[in-house]
Protein backbone atom coordinates (compact mmCIF):
# COMPACT_ATOMS: atom_id res chain seq x y z
CA UNK A 1 0.00 0.00 0.00
CA UNK A 2 1.67 2.96 -0.65
CA UNK A 3 0.38 6.86 0.72
CA UNK A 4 -1.11 9.05 -1.93
CA UNK A 5 0.58 12.46 -3.02
CA UNK A 6 -1.90 14.45 -0.84
CA UNK A 7 -0.98 12.01 1.97
CA UNK A 8 2.84 12.55 1.23
CA UNK A 9 2.50 16.42 0.78
CA UNK A 10 0.57 16.61 4.60
CA UNK A 11 4.00 14.92 6.41
CA UNK A 12 6.30 17.20 4.73
CA UNK A 13 4.32 20.00 5.66
CA UNK A 14 4.25 18.56 9.25
CA UNK A 15 8.13 18.44 9.08
CA UNK A 16 8.48 21.76 7.46
CA UNK A 17 9.15 20.40 4.23
CA UNK A 18 7.13 20.47 0.83
CA UNK A 19 6.75 18.00 -1.71
CA UNK A 20 8.20 18.43 -5.45
CA UNK A 21 7.35 16.27 -8.47
CA UNK A 22 10.47 16.62 -11.37
CA UNK A 23 9.87 13.84 -14.48
CA UNK A 24 13.72 12.94 -15.52
CA UNK A 25 15.10 10.96 -18.73
CA UNK A 26 15.85 7.61 -18.36
CA UNK A 27 14.55 4.26 -18.12
CA UNK A 28 13.58 2.28 -14.68
CA UNK A 29 13.44 -1.25 -14.65
CA UNK A 30 9.24 -2.57 -15.31
CA UNK A 31 8.67 -4.04 -11.26
CA UNK A 32 5.25 -4.72 -11.88
CA UNK A 33 4.98 -8.54 -12.51
CA UNK A 34 7.09 -8.91 -8.89
CA UNK A 35 5.02 -6.86 -6.85
CA UNK A 36 2.18 -8.41 -8.20
CA UNK A 37 3.53 -11.58 -7.33
CA UNK A 38 4.34 -10.55 -4.08
CA UNK A 39 1.19 -9.15 -3.41
CA UNK A 40 -0.55 -12.46 -4.79
CA UNK A 41 1.28 -14.34 -2.53
CA UNK A 42 0.18 -12.77 0.95
CA UNK A 43 -2.97 -13.03 2.90
CA UNK A 44 -5.79 -11.00 3.28
CA UNK A 45 -4.62 -10.69 6.88
CA UNK A 46 -1.17 -9.85 5.83
CA UNK A 47 -2.23 -7.54 3.39
CA UNK A 48 -4.27 -5.93 6.85
CA UNK A 49 -1.67 -6.03 9.32
CA UNK A 50 1.26 -4.47 6.52
CA UNK A 51 -1.14 -1.62 6.21
CA UNK A 52 -1.96 -0.84 10.12
CA UNK A 53 1.85 -1.15 10.33
CA UNK A 54 2.03 1.65 7.97
CA UNK A 55 -0.26 3.86 9.06
CA UNK A 56 1.04 3.74 12.41
CA UNK A 57 4.15 4.61 11.55
CA UNK A 58 2.77 7.76 9.39
CA UNK A 59 0.79 8.63 12.26
CA UNK A 60 4.67 8.65 14.40
CA UNK A 61 5.73 10.89 12.10
CA UNK A 62 3.08 13.53 11.81
CA UNK A 63 2.80 13.18 15.79
CA UNK A 64 6.84 13.68 15.95
CA UNK A 65 6.54 16.89 13.89
CA UNK A 66 3.24 18.57 16.12
CA UNK A 67 5.40 17.69 18.93
CA UNK A 68 8.04 19.80 17.58
CA UNK A 69 5.77 22.85 16.80
CA UNK A 70 4.33 22.49 20.30
CA UNK A 71 7.42 22.85 21.86
CA UNK A 72 8.69 25.65 19.56
CA UNK A 73 11.85 22.90 18.91
CA UNK A 74 13.48 23.12 16.00
CA UNK A 75 13.52 20.12 13.62
CA UNK A 76 17.19 18.37 13.76
CA UNK A 77 18.00 18.18 10.23
CA UNK A 78 18.94 14.25 10.10
CA UNK A 79 17.56 11.03 9.08
CA UNK A 80 15.68 10.19 12.16
CA UNK A 81 12.53 11.62 13.45
CA UNK A 82 12.85 14.37 16.12
CA UNK A 83 13.30 17.99 17.19
CA UNK A 84 15.66 19.78 19.67
CA UNK A 85 13.74 20.37 23.44
CA UNK A 86 14.28 23.34 25.30
CA UNK A 87 17.07 23.96 23.95
CA UNK A 88 18.85 20.92 23.49
CA UNK A 89 19.81 18.66 21.03
CA UNK A 90 17.52 15.68 22.36
CA UNK A 91 15.66 14.05 19.72
CA UNK A 92 12.40 13.00 20.98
Amino acid sequence: MSPSVSTLERLLAALGERLELVAVDGHLPDHAAERQREYASTTPTERVVEAIALSRAATRIAAAAEDCESVGAPRIESTSIGCGRRGTNDAV
